[in-house]
């Protein structure tokens, strides 16, 4: 048995036009099988897609991409995650819709008073309710899903994995970048993260646009002085109107 797993691969913007093949290695290194080719398709930029459908069922171990015999990215497959994550896809798949849901508080209590005056409250935008209102709350978590990270190595939960004492910054072409289609303009906006003691500004690499993307440049300074652990981390964007938006959230793990 096999599964399929999907996700992206970011490298440097200036790795462009490579043929990627991916390896499977075990917990240790060992390599598991042959390198497989046509797996990765370039998207530009330095971003590449990786889909296989020839990952095996309960396969714990990494995944390392190559150009030839040079290494150039790795990341982490738990089987756990996998699994947990196709689950929770097979429950929101079998959810009701917001019609099917309409249709049976109809036949059960009666039309009318519950089609909102023919409109669809979810479908309103975020700026119709206020800070703390479920649906502004639920406005905030819209775009998640459609947040795409990048670091040195990001697990198959979206863990963001980080070495402790080790420099992240883009001059090294390893720093930690966020991007997404579905972020407000981010023109003139102050964005940071906060996971650990104190916030930590970020860069805005790309505004405007169909894809924006943020950077969190870290000193060795600043990962040398945290216990190893994993930090839930938010990164927030003040826009140029002075609201505050949430971006992105997740882990990130010290090794």
């Amino acid at each position: 048995m096999a599964y399929t797993l999907t996700f992206p691969v970011i490298l440097a913007s200036s790795q462009i036009g490579l043929s990627l093949d991916y390896q499977l290695t075990n917990t240790v290194g060992v390599n598991v099988g042959s390198p497989v080719s046509g797996a990765v398709t370039e998207i530009g930029l330095g971003q590449y897609a990786f889909s296989s459908s020839a990952i095996p069922d309960g396969f714990r171990g990494f995944i390392k991409f190559l150009s030839g015999a040079t290494l150039k990215a790795i990341a982490g497959i738990a089987p756990e995650e996998i699994e947990l994550i196709n689950t929770i896809r097979t429950d929101i798949a079998a959810l009701p819709t917001a019609g099917e849901i309409d249709t049976e508080l109809s036949g059960s209590h009666g039309s009318g008073a519950w089609d909102g005056g023919g409109t669809d409250p979810l479908e309103n935008t975020v700026d119709d309710y206020d800070p703390g209102q479920l649906g502004y709350i639920l406005g905030q978590l819209s775009g998640v899903e459609t947040v795409t990270s990048s670091a040195p190595v990001v697990t198959e939960s979206g863990d963001i994995e980080l070495v402790k004492g080790q420099d992240y910054r883009a001059e090294n072409s390893n720093s930690i970048t966020f991007q997404s289609t579905s972020w407000p303009v981010l023109g003139n906006a102050s964005v940071w993260i906060e996971a650990f003691s104190d916030p930590i500004d970020m860069d805005v690499v790309q505004q405007g646009g169909a894809t924006q993307i943020v950077r969190l440049n870290l000193d060795d300074q600043v990962t040398a002085d945290l216990p190893l652990n994993r930090y839930r981390y938010s990164v927030f964007a003040q826009l140029s109107g002075g609201s505050t938006f949430v971006l992105a959230t997740g882990r990130i793990l010290f090794v």
